[in-house]
């Protein structure tokens, strides 16, 4: 990871970071705040009240001595550019992260010409719940036996 990640001469201008505080984001951030100057170090995220995971990243903020500010999508702002938002999709896109992603570059657009971002990272280092049991399955290949019954035969399992 040390390798791909932006050095101080790769990025001669301001630089954010969109920070979520899952694996992927919190991985380039610290990567990022190794390589560049504090004063290129300003990360924001947009996240809905319903679902904010700004703690975490402040956290992540904290930890490597960034500025961090939050700024919050409301249900005016979707309403306001799903035209635009759809406009710029080829074909069927499922992405939940799209309209937040799309509302993020126009707030960065404003102010810097780069933004860093993480992505995949998660699906990788399984962070989030929902990823565990493609992490765990792995381990199961190794137990033909337990895999081939189900687990129906099993009163404890440690994996």
């Amino acid at each position: 990871m040390d390798g791909i990640s932006p050095k101080k001469n790769d990025c001669r201008c301001p630089c954010w970071l969109l920070l979520s505080g899952g694996i992927d984001s919190s991985i380039i951030t610290c990567l990022m705040a190794k390589y560049q100057d504090k004063s290129q170090n300003i990360f924001n995220r947009i996240q809905t009240k319903d679902y904010d995971e700004s703690k975490r990243a402040e956290i992540i903020a904290r930890h490597i001595d960034a500025d961090h500010s939050v700024e919050y999508l409301d249900y005016h702002d979707v309403v306001d550019h799903i035209d635009e938002i759809l406009h710029h999709f080829d074909e069927p896109f499922g992405d939940s992260s799209a309209i937040p992603s799309f509302y993020v570059a126009k707030v960065a657009a404003e102010k810097v010409k780069v933004v860093l971002t993480g992505d995949c990272a998660d699906e990788l280092f399984a962070g989030y719940d929902k990823y565990l049991g493609s992490y765990y399955s792995k381990s199961i290949i190794f137990c033909p036996g337990l895999s081939k019954n189900g687990f129906q035969n099993c009163k404890f399992v440690t994996i």
